[in-house]
């Protein structure tokens, strides 16, 4: 199995006056790999972070939508995902 894991980079020198351009990175690491990895990036001195924050206007924004949702409108996932496409596949 691989691992994605996201490394924002960032500059703690940085002012207002002159801001730092974050850069995001996403890694895929195999499971066998993500140890000794882990150790790499702290030891380098990174900030590792493993929880995704969710801003709070997104949270009201999902808690309205259900809020609102109209039960006859509802499909099953299995009917919903019938009118996905994929990469490479088309509906």
């Amino acid at each position: 199995m691989l691992h994605a894991i996201f490394i924002v980079i960032r500059n703690t020198y940085g002012s207002t006056e002159h801001p730092i351009v974050m850069k995001e990175i996403t890694l895929k690491i195999p499971d066998s790999k993500l140890g000794f990895f882990m150790e790499l990036v702290k030891h380098l001195g990174f900030e590792v972070s493993e929880e995704i924050e969710v801003p709070d206007e997104h949270k009201y924004i999902v808690r309205e939508r259900i809020k609102s949702a109209n039960e006859n409108e509802m499909v099953s996932w299995k009917e919903g995902r019938k009118g996905l496409s994929y990469k490479g596949k088309s509906k």
